[in-house]
């Protein structure tokens, strides 16, 4: 028997009746309205069924194994295709779908010889793995009505290379390494997370402009994309991109727009922000042009754009105004040239309506030769002129707006890549701070290498970090006296001019000898750092506080005398510095900072002395010897209590004294001091 008619009496095709059968053709009549489980399993010569409108269900496996079976059409009767209907149809090459269709099975046509599949209107499920190994599959539609799609549904359908999404697919479509041209509907507005990943051979994508969201690593691991097309500039700026793998920009360095490559990118003056890594990796741009519009730009907007040497704004004031997310947001950073108006800009002169330049600015404008920002101006972001350096020249419109200008980090101020400062046309190498300045902004002078000398008014009480941080070629700092200079608040020691200058002077003359005067209290923060002209220092017991390394590398220092009344000493107050400090104390007082010499204190601290004139009793007056051997301190004819100290001043041991002979074990080798009553001696143990 190789053709069947089922008579027109028969109601139902039952169960497994043709199971295994050799026929090659069957007719169903009308009057059938179901075709049970497995009813032709394994039927491998069939290659004919004619299924009637009147057939409302198809059984799970009905037609599975059948290898012969080229084609089928689905009546409009029926809604569901079971799960493995046709299932091996290695031959079934086409499938016409009824209009009712509104679910796929688990593993239908899985196996099956389709090449092409088109879906219905109606269709709304397909199950997991429906079309899994699928060989001749070349590509697949998904139209608009679908709401879900199975785990697995074209795995391993090694030839399907185009996929044309009119629907939110999952990530079913991930790890599907033959795929090589997605096409993304305008009926989709999101894109999930993971759902092209690591389709490894996808060359091309077409996303629409009703696309608003990717999700993330959407398209992770497809490191052969060379090709993406948005629907237009204004969607792809608007994009929420949820990490750097969900933009296929990423991969495919190459933009493309109505089908045409972007070389020179316009943003349309309706777009008022760029979203975060909208452009990135963007090889193929040369150069961008960004309307007055436009006031943000997302973090890495242009991050990757190595090719571009042109950045075009609408204006230097619209420039200023704009939001950066971070350095490489800025298409500037990759460009290096700045063109306003179609011509590019080497003096750059900030407006007067201008108040705040934000950060980023500037960033990496290497054609710059030119800065000059006028009054108005009180704010510049974090490294706002960060890589500038073509600079040579800064101008400011006075000392003050210079000196009040809140600077975010050290590149904001454009003077530290210029070197040489300019007000009013006119360069500075001799400052001279107004006696109206109270405070000197951070960074104000940075790096400013033309300056030779400074000079600093009693007006000024703070003077902010770093602020004349890298001007090297200062040789003289003047300050109105030695009281306003103890007074300054100085945040760092690249605050403190002195730090480079090395030269003190008040009222015209050098400080050498310097005597801290009877009104000073207080010591602050760096007050002479670096200062190697001076030779001594004598404090008064006025003074209880000295702050954080207020002598630090004061080289030319050979006396310092600390009074009693000194209860604090603070971070490495006297680092680097070789002196013999002479302290009125017995013992270092427990508030003074351990750390006082910073660690690289080379001199010597003499206790219970006001002077060199009473620095070391001479043993031999009482007769006391004090001599090493080894790391043992041997002191014989001692008379009073036997102390000894480190360089430091602290106090190593107490031992009480033995009138011939006492012998004292220390830890290790170097300068200590014994004291004995009056009496101070170094001993080198080595």
């Amino acid at each position: 028997m190789t053709s069947v008619n089922i008579p027109d009496s028969v109601k139902s095709i039952g169960t497994g009746a043709f199971i295994g059968c050799a026929i090659t053709s069957i007719t169903i009549p009308e009057s059938v309205d179901s075709i049970g489980a497995e009813t032709f399993w394994n039927c491998q010569q069939l290659a004919s069924v004619t299924i009637p409108n009147s057939v409302k269900k198809i059984g799970n496996s009905a037609f599975w194994g059948c290898r012969s079976l080229e084609s089928i059409t689905i009546p409009d009767s029926v809604t569901v295709i079971n799960e493995g209907v046709f299932h091996g149809c290695a031959s079934l090459t086409s499938v016409t779908f009824g209009k009712s269709v509104k679910e796929i099975g688990e593993l239908a046509f899985s196996g099956s010889g389709l090449t092409s599949i088109t879906f219905p209107s109606s269709i709304e499920t397909i199950g997991n793995g429906a079309f899994t190994h699928c060989d001749g599959l070349k590509s697949v539609n998904i139209p608009s009505p679908i709401k879900n799609i199975g785990d697995q549904a074209f795995d391993f359908c090694d030839n399907l290379d185009t996929l044309i999404c009119n629907t939110d697919i999952g990530t079913v479509f991930q790890n599907i390494p033959s795929i090589k041209v997605v096409i993304v509907g305008d009926d989709v507005t999101s894109i999930p997370a993971h759902a092209f990943e690591n389709c490894k051979r996808l060359a091309f994508v077409i996303i629409p402009q009703s696309v608003k969201t990717i999700g993330e690593n959407a398209f992770w691991g497809c490191n052969k994309l060379a090709k993406v097309q948005f629907g237009s500039i204004a969607s792809l700026c608007g994009m929420n991109f949820e990490n750097v793998q969900a933009n296929p920009l990423f991969f495919a360095k190459h933009l493309y727009i109505g089908g045409s490559e972007v070389i020179d990118l316009v943003i349309p003056d309706s777009v008022t922000s760029i979203s975060d890594i909208a452009f990135i990796n963007c090889a193929s741009l040369k150069s961008v042009t960004i309307p007055a519009s436009v006031k943000t730009i997302g973090t890495d907007a242009f991050n990757g754009c190595e090719r571009l040497t042109k950045a075009e704004f609408a204006s230097i004031e619209s420039l200023c105004e704009m939001k950066f997310g971070n350095v490489q947001t800025n298409p500037l950073y990759y460009a290096k040239h700045l063109y306003i108006n179609g011509a590019e800009v080497f003096d750059l002169e900030i407006p007067n309506t201008v108040e705040t330049i934000e950060a980023n600015t500037f960033v990496n404008g290497a054609s710059l030769k030119s800065v000059k920002i006028p009054a108005s101006v009180k704010n510049i972001g974090d490294d706002a002129f960060a890589g500038c350096e073509g600079l040579v020249k800064a101008e400011f419109a006075s000392l003050e707006s210079l000196c009040g200008i809140k600077f975010g980090t050290v590149l904001s101020n454009p003077l530290y890549y210029a070197k040489h400062l300019y007000i009013d046309g006119a360069e500075i190498t001799d400052l001279a701070i107004p006696n109206s300045m109270a405070a000197i902004g951070d960074f104000a002078f940075a790096n400013c290498g033309s300056l030779k000398s400074v000079k600093i008014p009693a007006s000024v009480k703070t003077i902010g970090t770093d602020a004349f941080v890298d001007c090297k070629g200062l040789t003289k700092a003047e300050f109105a006296s030695i009281e306003s200079l103890c007074g300054t608040k100085f945040s760092t020691i690249p605050s403190n001019p002195l730090n480079y200058a090395k030269h003190l002077y008040i009222d015209g003359a050098e400080v050498t000898d310097l005597k801290i005067p009877n009104s000073v209290k207080s010591i602050g923060i760096a007050a002479f750092a670096g200062c190697e002209g001076l030779t001594s220092v004598t404090i008064p017991n006025t003074v209880t506080h000295i702050g954080d390394w207020a002598f630090s590398n004061c080289d030319g220092l050979k006396t310092v005398i600390i009074p009693k009344s000194v209860e604090s000493l603070g971070y490495g107050a006297f680092a680097n510095c070789t002196a013999t400090i002479y302290c009125e104390f017995e013992v270092i007082p427990d508030d003074w900072n351990s750390r006082w010499n910073g660690g690289n204190y080379a001199g010597e601290i003499i206790l219970n002395s006001t002077g060199p004139h009473t620095a070391v009793a001479k043993s031999s007056t009482d007769a006391i010897n004090i001599y090493a051997y080894g790391k043992t301190i041997v002191v014989e004819n001692a008379t009073d209590e036997i102390r000894v100290y480190d360089t430091m001043g602290n106090l190593i041991c107490r031992d009480a004294f033995n009138r011939v002979r006492t012998e004292i074990r220390v830890d290790g080798i170097g300068v200590y001091i014994v004291k004995i009553g009056n009496v101070a001696k170094r001993v080198l143990v080595k």
